[in-house]
C-alpha cells in the first residue's frame, strides 16, 4: 500500500511539474555555434528555432503570439519551425498560428518541416495531414523543406545578407522520422564545400546527419528534455 501511494504520489507530482513547465511564460536560449564551412561573412547570421508548441485548441494566439514577440526581440535573420507546430488539422487550429504568419519578422523568411503531430490529428489519414499542414504553411508564404535543400539568405526574399556579402549556405529540412525522411539521397549531388544546416524534428536523425557530414542540426521533439528515454 505505502509503495502504491508513493507511486500515485509520483505521478501527481511529476504530472504537476510538467503542465507547470509546459505552460509557464516564454523564455529564450541563445547558442553561438562555430561552423567551419561558412562563409566568413555570414558571421553572426541569426536563426530563430521553434518547436512543438502544439498550437490548437488548448494552446491559442495568446500563447503563440508570445513567441513570437519574444523571437521579434531577437531581430531574427531567419526562422525555423521545427515540427509540431499544430495539434489538429488546418481547418480546424489554423487560426491559433496567425501571429506566426502575420507578426513574425525576419530578414530572409521562415522555413519548415513537419513534426509527428503534423500527421496525427484532424481529418484524412497521418500523410495527408501531414501534407494538407505544408501545404497551409505554403499558402501564407511559409518556406516547405520536405527532402530538399534551399540557399540562404534567398535573394527571392530579401538576399543578399548585405552589401559586401552576397554568400549563401545550404538549409535542408525532412520530414519527421516516421515519415519517409531521404536525407542521403536529398544530400546525393550537393556541394560539399558549402556549410549545411539540417531541419529535422527529431534529434536520433543525427546520426545519419553525422554521416552526410551536415555542420548543424536543428530539432525539436523532447521538449527540453525528456525525463524517460
Amino acid at each position: 500500500q505505502i509503495k502504491s501511494m508513493l507511486s500515485i504520489a509520483a505521478c501527481i507530482m511529476f504530472s504537476t511539474l510538467a503542465l507547470a513547465n509546459g505552460y509557464n511564460e516564454v523564455w529564450t536560449m541563445r547558442l553561438e555555434i562555430p561552423i567551419k564551412r561558412l562563409p566568413p561573412c555570414l558571421d553572426g547570421f541569426k536563426i530563430g528555432l521553434l518547436s512543438d508548441v502544439h498550437g490548437g485548441v488548448l494552446i491559442g494566439k495568446t500563447g503563440i503570439s508570445k513567441h513570437v514577440a519574444a523571437m521579434n526581440k531577437e531581430s531574427l535573420d531567419i526562422m525555423i519551425l521545427s515540427g509540431d507546430i499544430a495539434d489538429g488539422s488546418p481547418k480546424i487550429v489554423s487560426g491559433a498560428l496567425q501571429p506566426i504568419v502575420d507578426d513574425l519578422k525576419t530578414k530572409f523568411g521562415t522555413y519548415f518541416s513537419t513534426g509527428n503531430h503534423e500527421y496525427m490529428h484532424g481529418t484524412g489519414t497521418g500523410e495527408e495531414q501531414g501534407a494538407a499542414w505544408e501545404e497551409w504553411w505554403k499558402s501564407q508564404g511559409i518556406v516547405v523543406l520536405h527532402n530538399n535543400i534551399t540557399a540562404v539568405p534567398s535573394l527571392s526574399n530579401g538576399g543578399p545578407y548585405s552589401s559586401k556579402c552576397n554568400e549563401t549556405f545550404d538549409l535542408i529540412g525532412v520530414p519527421d522520422l516516421g515519415h519517409g525522411p531521404k536525407l542521403k539521397e536529398t544530400l546525393a549531388h550537393a556541394d560539399q564545400s558549402r556549410a549545411k544546416i539540417l531541419i529535422a524534428h527529431q534529434p536520433l536523425e543525427i546520426i545519419k546527419a553525422a554521416k552526410e557530414n551536415v555542420d548543424l542540426q536543428l530539432s525539436g521533439h523532447t521538449h527540453a528534455g525528456h525525463f524517460f528515454p
